[in-house]
């Protein structure tokens, strides 16, 4: 399909040549750092001078990014990647092995580095799979917004989509994606499609070919987020999950104001498995309630706060719960707008797999697991996966037949708002009374525990593969100011500032990630 070209303003256009990634476009500050890093041990991270002022963590990000220029500085991550076997559900974790002599699509989206489509290529076509590849036109769409100068986006625009079915609401016939035809017509074995959302594997009940997503659109991105070995990550999430699965009263607090408690019942996760089709340990993007799944003993009730959304920012917003819904939204500028508007229109209305009236359900509250991620796309949905942040999704869902008639035969809507939580701490207290700690101030208590440590021995140094390489900067949290008045008010101001005093201390192209993608398909 065609690109549509792009003009960019001159101080965002970066040559494709190791001169210009390595000469002109370096701040000083990284001209000092010493070594490029081959792997993320090797990382060199810049903090604030700021030791022993604050209660959570510093804000971090990583100052000597390598200047990757070709495919093989990718392929040692790619061939990993081609070695491990494809993951069931919505796996933020994914694996590309297949057997020599099957074949492989790689759809790619035309914004996407091309030497990340080029490795993951090279290292299938290695193992002797024959790979198609497919570049899709990313000129529409969502991620068509995504700016390339590390603005980032209002957080207003999330929750318009439902708003305007619930006030035009039209039936529709629920469609496919196209590719499964296609697949099934090419005899491919492995479709490589996608960077978030459920897999065919839960949407379509499909099995006869596997669905996995390309997470990484620029090479830095596949550089540190395939940096960290799939075992560890695996073992990370068993770890994590398991007093989740077992079942008890949770509790998640957070800085901006968040004070939830629930109760996860043991057999909500059967559900999940069987009706759902989830597994019950997603990986990369870990249950912190059980998916999509509401009874009417169903308890949440507290407050879940924040200010940034999948989208982007918004001023803080209080959401308040009763037993499992939201019933009262405060603040939040328009995002809270829009998120009272739909709760009003709604709440009359039965959605099927639900108990009671009502659109607002917390239905998700999704943690990612990986300590290595970097949102560098500066559109808030990268961070969802980095270790110790949650976000909360409220709204209906459900991969039932039931539902999915209803949704297309009144056009009403499924789907869900967010919020995202930077720092919380997330505290389950099981029958026994026995509370075990998951997430303190934004850390993954797993990476503390001694078999995990021991396990990251065999790659290297547990200190350094378990630390978090990106940590946010939120006055009065984490860095000097009053967190109302820098932040709350208008969190995207606070954000272009934080932008300008980053640039002093790591390179705008390493910053940012992105080189232009106009190299052609070279496998």
């Amino acid at each position: 399909m065609s690109q549509r070209k792009r003009s960019l303003p001159r101080r965002q256009f970066v040559k494709n040549s190791a001169a210009t990634l390595i000469g002109a476009s370096m701040a000083p500050s990284l001209l000092a750092a010493g070594k490029q890093a081959a792997n993320i041990q090797e990382l060199e991270l810049w903090e604030p001078d700021l030791a022993g002022q604050f209660d959570y963590p510093l804000p971090r990000y990583p100052k000597n990014l390598p200047s990757i220029t070709n495919v093989n500085q990718l392929l040692p991550m790619a061939r990993q990647l081609a070695s491990e076997p494809p993951r069931a559900g919505l796996s933020h974790l994914p694996g590309y092995g297949i057997a020599s002599g099957e074949k492989a699509l790689l759809i790619a989206p035309s914004n996407y580095d091309r030497l990340v489509v080029n490795a993951i290529a090279t290292a299938l076509k290695e193992r002797g799979v024959r790979v198609d590849i497919a570049i899709m036109d990313a000129s529409g769409g969502r991620g068509a917004g995504m700016r390339r100068d590390g603005e980032t986006g209002d957080g207003a625009a999330e929750g318009a989509g439902t708003l305007n079915s619930l006030k035009n609401p039209r039936p529709r016939t629920r469609g496919k994606p196209w590719f499964i035809d296609h697949a099934r017509l090419m005899n491919y074995k492995l479709v490589i499609e996608g960077s978030g959302g459920p897999l065919v594997y839960t949407t379509e009940g499909i099995t006869d070919f596997f669905h996995q997503h390309i997470l990484w659109p620029t090479s830095h991105n596949f550089f540190l987020r395939t940096g960290t070995p799939s075992e560890l990550r695996m073992a990370i999430d068993q770890w994590t999950m398991r007093p989740l699965l077992e079942g008890g009263v949770a509790r998640i607090t957070d800085p901006e104001g968040t004070d939830l408690t629930f109760t996860i019942f043991p057999e909500l996760w059967s559900l999940v498995e069987e009706r759902e089709r989830r597994p019950r340990v997603f990986p990369g993007h870990l249950w912190g309630v059980p998916q999509m799944v509401i009874v009417p003993k169903s308890d949440a009730r507290g407050i879940v706060a924040g200010s940034a959304n999948h989208s982007g920012f918004y001023p803080t917003i209080k959401v308040h719960l009763e037993d499992q819904q939201v019933v009262k939204v405060d603040g939040g500028g328009g995002y809270g707008d829009v998120w009272r508007e739909i709760i009003d229109r709604a709440k009359d209305i039965q959605w099927p797999e639900y108990p009671r009236k009502g659109f607002s359900w917390l239905i998700e509250a999704g943690m990612g697991s990986d300590p290595g991620n970097i949102p560098s796309w500066c559109w808030n949905s990268g961070e969802i996966r980095t270790s110790g942040i949650i976000h909360f999704g409220f709204g209906v869902g459900s991969q039932t037949e039931r539902f999915s008639r209803f949704i297309g035969e009144t056009g009403l809507p499924g789907g869900h708002n967010h919020i995202h939580i930077r720092f919380p701490t997330y505290d389950i207290t099981n029958t026994r009374g026995e509370t075990t700690r998951i997430i303190d101030k934004g850390r993954m208590t797993a990476f503390d525990d001694p078999e995990i440590r021991q396990l990251a021995s065999r790659w290297g140094d547990p200190d350094k593969l378990l630390r978090r390489l990106w940590i946010p900067a939120m006055p009065g949290i984490n860095y000097p100011g009053d967190y109302q008045r820098d932040f709350g008010n208008d969190p995207l101001v606070w954000m272009r500032k934080w932008k300008g005093i980053l640039e002093q201390e790591v390179d705008r192209v390493l910053l940012y990630g992105y080189r232009i993608p106009n190299d052609p398909i070279t496998v």
